[in-house]
C-alpha cells in the first residue's frame, strides 16, 4: 500500500485538510488545490523571507529553474508533506546556492582532479560527476540550515527523506554485498545515502575518509558558509573517489543519467522521471527481506537525517536468490535490483534538481489560474450549537476570467459571457439614480472652517496688533475645522434563487450607492453576493459561497458596468454562515471612520445540510453581534412585497438583525438610499 504523507499538513492546516485524491476536473478539487498552493507559498516565504514564486507545473518541468519552485500533479494525490518538504528544499537552494557557480563548474576544476580522472572520464563526464557531488554537499548543507532555522518544518523534511531516501530497498542495498566495488556508481549510491542509519562506512575504501571530510555534525561550519567553500569540499571528495576508482566499466544496467544539476527546466540526460510514481514500488514490501515496520528502516528523528551517522558495521545481508551477473549487485535478487534501480534514478534526479514534475492539463491549469487570480479561499465555518461545520468558498476579487468558467455560480450555465437582461436593466437604472444621489450626498465631503478671534491664547491676529495701545490684550485666534467622518459600506446581497423576481431593483440600489460613493471623497463601498451552491459532482450537499464583487477602494466603477450585468441569482440562503466567513473583510469602526454592514435579503436562512429555522436564526444573530462588537452598525432590509409579509417573518427578521431591520416594498426599494443618507447625516451630527 502506498504511504500517504499528511501528518504534518494536518497539524498546520487543521482537521479539514483533505487526504483524499482530488478530482482536478471538479470545482471542489480545484479549490482545494489552489488553497494548498497558497499554503506552500506561505511556508516558503516564512522560511526564506523572500517572495519566491510557487507555481503549478504547466509542462514537464524540473522542480526549480533557480527562480521559481514548481509543484506538480502528485499534490492532487494526497502527497502533501513530501511536496512541501521539496518546495522548502528548493526554495532554500534559491536563497543559499549559487546557480551560476554550478553552470561554470567545468572551468573551475583543479589540475589534481583532472589528472585523477584520466582514462576514467572524458571532460564532460567529469564535469557532470563533479556537479553531482557538489549537489550532494549542497543538499546536506541546505537541509541542515533549514533544520536549524525552521524547526517547525522538520516534519516535512522527514516526509521528504522517507519518500526518497529512507526506504526499505535502500536499507537492503546498504546492508547487502552490493555496491562494495570501487566504481563511480557504488560511490554515488553510498554517498547520497550516507545519512541513512544503515550505511556502512567501510563498504568502500575511501568512504570513511569522505564521511570525515563532510563532517555532517558540523556541516554549518564557517568554511562551508559560502558556495565556493562547499565547492572546494566537493572537489576534495571527487578527488578521493577518483583516486580509488581504477576504471569505470560500462554497465548496461546503469540508466540514471548524469543530469545537469544546474536547475535548468529540462533534464539534459533525457531520462528524468516523474516524481508522481516514485513511491509505487517503494511502498510494496511483499518481496522484501525486511519485515519490520517503517520505523525500523527509516530515521525517526531528523538529527539522524541531517546530523550524519557512524558506521553501523552491519554484516552484509545475503539473499537466497542472488544474481552474480554483476558484482555491483551481489546479494540482491533480480526483482530487488529493478526496484533499487528505479529508486536510484529518482534520487539522482532529486539531487540534480531535475526531478520532473507532472504537469497539469492546460484546461485545469487555466481554471486554477482563474481561481487564484480571484483570490479564492475555503473558510471553515459553523460547527457549534447544532450548526453544521462546512467549508465556505470566499472569492475576494470577482474577475471576468472566473465568471466565464463553470466554477462561478452566478453566471448563466448556457452562455457565460452574455448579459442577464434583468441585471442589465437594474445596472442602467442604478447609474442614473446614483448620479443624482451623489449630488445630494456631496455635503459629506464638505469641510467647514470657523475662526475664533480675540482669545487669550493661540496664534497672533495681526489685525488686532494696533489695538494694543487701547488695552486690547486678547490678540490671539484659533481655527476649528468640522468635517464628516469617512464612511465605509459593506453591502451583502442575498443572491439565492428566490431573489430572481427582485433582482433588477436590488441591483439598481447597489449600483446607485456605488455610483454615489464614487463621486464622494470620504465614502467607500464594497459589495458581496452570497448563497449556498453545489460545487462538486461527487459530493452531496451545498457549500456557502461568497464573492466580493466590488470594492471602491481598489476597483474602478467600470467594473460594475461591465461585470454586474452578467449576474444571475442562484442557490439557497446560508446567511450567518456566509457572514461568519467574511467577518475579517468588514472593517471595524474607528475614530476616523464609521463602518456599516448593510444586508439585503428576502427571507429566513435555509441551507442544506441542517441549517434551518431556530438554529440558523440564532447563528445569524450571533454573527451580527460580532459585527456590532467591532463598532460596525448593522442595517438590514427585507426585500419583499409588503403584502407577502407575516408576523412570523417580521419577528424572525428583527430577531436576527435587531432594531434597525427595515421592511421595503420591492417596488420602492430605492427607499434604501434615502434611509442611508438620513443615517449618515444623523450619526455625523450626533
Amino acid at each position: 500500500m502506498k504511504q500517504k504523507y499528511t501528518e504534518y499538513s494536518k497539524f498546520w492546516l487543521g482537521d479539514d485538510f483533505s487526504t483524499e485524491k482530488l478530482d482536478v476536473e471538479d470545482t471542489y478539487g480545484l479549490l482545494k488545490l489552489a488553497g494548498y498552493r497558497r499554503a506552500i507559498s506561505n511556508f516558503v516565504y516564512i522560511l526564506t523571507g523572500k517572495s519566491i514564486p510557487v507555481r503549478f507545473a504547466d509542462k514537464s518541468t524540473s522542480m526549480t529553474d533557480g527562480k521559481v519552485v514548481y509543484i506538480g500533479g502528485e499534490l492532487a494525490k494526497g502527497e502533501f508533506d513530501p511536496t512541501v518538504g521539496l518546495a522548502l528544499h528548493e526554495a532554500a537552494h534559491i536563497v543559499k546556492s549559487d546557480f551560476s557557480l554550478i553552470k561554470t563548474l567545468w572551468g573551475k576544476l583543479p589540475k589534481s582532479v583532472t589528472e585523477a580522472a584520466k582514462s576514467k572520464f572524458n571532460y564532460n563526464e567529469l564535469g557532470d560527476f563533479c556537479k553531482y557531488v557538489l549537489n550532494v554537499v549542497e543538499d546536506r548543507y541546505i537541509d541542515a540550515w533549514v533544520y536549524q532555522t525552521a524547526p517547525g518544518y522538520r516534519g516535512y523534511y522527514l516526509a521528504l527523506y522517507d519518500r526518497y531516501f529512507n526506504l526499505p530497498e535502500i536499507a537492503q542495498g546498504l546492508k547487502s554485498d552490493a555496491f562494495r566495488t570501487s566504481t563511480i556508481k557504488s560511490y554515488k549510491f553510498r554517498l547520497v545515502n550516507i545519512t541513512n542509519k544503515n550505511t556502512d562506512l567501510d563498504a568502500l575504501p575511501r568512504l570513511r575518509k569522505i564521511y570525515e571530510l563532510l563532517d555532517l555534525n558540523n556541516i554549518l561550519r564557517s568554511e562551508l558558509s559560502t558556495p565556493q567553500g562547499r565547492l572546494d569540499l566537493s572537489l576534495k571528495i571527487v578527488e578521493e573517489i577518483l583516486n580509488d576508482v581504477t576504471s569505470e566499466k560500462d554497465d548496461s544496467r546503469e540508466q540514471t543519467g548524469s543530469g545537469s544539476g544546474s536547475g535548468d527546466s529540462s533534464d539534459e540526460s533525457g531520462e528524468g522521471q516523474s516524481s508522481d510514481d516514485s513511491g509505487d514500488d517503494a511502498g510494496d514490501n511483499s518481496d522484501s527481506d525486511t519485515t519490520s515496520d517503517k520505523s525500523d528502516n527509516a530515521s525517526s528523528d531528523l538529527d539522524d537525517i541531517l546530523g550524519g551517522t557512524e558506521s553501523s558495521n552491519t554484516t552484509p545481508q545475503q539473499s537466497e536468490d542472488t544474481s552474480d551477473k554483476n558484482d555491483e549487485y551481489a546479494g540482491l535478487s533480480e526483482k530487488k535490483i529493478k526496484r533499487l534501480e528505479k529508486i536510484m534514478q529518482k534520487q539522482e534526479s532529486l539531487i540534480n534538481r531535475t526531478n520532473i514534475k507532472v504537469p497539469f492539463d492546460n484546461k485545469v491549469l487555466s481554471k486554477l489560474q482563474a481561481l487564484e487570480k480571484s483570490g479564492v479561499n475555503m473558510v471553515s465555518v459553523g460547527g457549534e450549537e447544532g450548526v453544521p461545520k462546512v467549508d465556505c468558498v470566499v472569492v475576494t476579487n470577482m474577475t471576468k476570467e472566473l465568471m466565464t468558467t463553470r466554477e462561478f455560480p452566478y453566471t448563466s450555465d448556457y452562455s457565460y459571457s452574455s448579459d442577464n437582461p434583468i441585471a442589465a436593466k437594474g445596472v442602467r437604472a442604478g447609474i442614473e439614480l446614483g448620479t443624482m444621489l451623489g449630488r445630494r450626498l456631496q455635503i459629506r465631503s464638505e469641510v467647514k472652517t470657523t475662526r475664533f478671534t480675540r482669545l487669550e491664547k493661540g496664534k497672533i491676529d495681526k489685525r488686532l496688533i494696533s489695538g494694543l495701545g487701547y488695552q486690547a490684550d486678547n490678540l490671539f485666534y484659533q481655527t476649528a475645522v468640522d468635517k464628516y467622518k469617512n464612511v465605509h459600506l459593506h453591502i451583502s446581497v442575498d443572491a439565492s434563487s428566490s431573489m430572481a423576481s427582485k433582482w433588477d431593483k436590488t441591483l439598481t440600489t447597489l449600483v446607485a450607492i456605488a455610483k454615489a460613493a464614487s463621486m464622494i471623497n470620504n465614502v467607500s463601498v464594497s459589495i458581496s453576493f452570497r448563497s449556498g451552491v453545489y460545487v462538486s459532482r461527487g459530493r452531496s450537499g451545498e457549500v456557502p459561497y461568497v464573492v466580493i464583487a466590488y470594492d471602491s477602494r481598489k476597483d474602478k466603477f467600470n467594473k460594475i458596468t461591465s461585470l454586474f450585468p452578467m449576474l444571475y441569482p442562484n442557490g439557497s440562503t446560508p446567511e450567518g454562515l456566509a457572514f461568519q466567513a467574511i467577518l475579517d473583510h468588514i472593517p471595524q469602526s474607528t475614530y476616523e471612520m464609521d463602518s456599516y454592514f448593510v444586508n439585503l435579503s428576502d427571507g429566513e436562512p435555509a441551507f442544506n445540510p441542517g441549517y434551518f429555522h431556530d438554529i440558523a436564526s440564532r447563528h445569524t444573530r450571533k454573527q451580527v453581534m460580532k459585527m456590532m462588537e467591532k463598532g460596525v452598525e448593522v442595517i438590514s432590509y427585507y426585500i419583499e412585497n409588503t403584502n407577502h409579509l407575516s408576523a412570523v417573518n417580521v419577528k424572525n427578521f428583527k430577531n436576527m438583525y435587531g432594531k434597525d431591520a427595515q421592511f421595503i416594498d420591492t417596488h420602492s426599494v430605492i427607499q434604501i438610499a434615502h434611509t442611508l443618507n438620513k443615517k449618515f447625516l444623523s450619526k455625523a451630527n450626533a
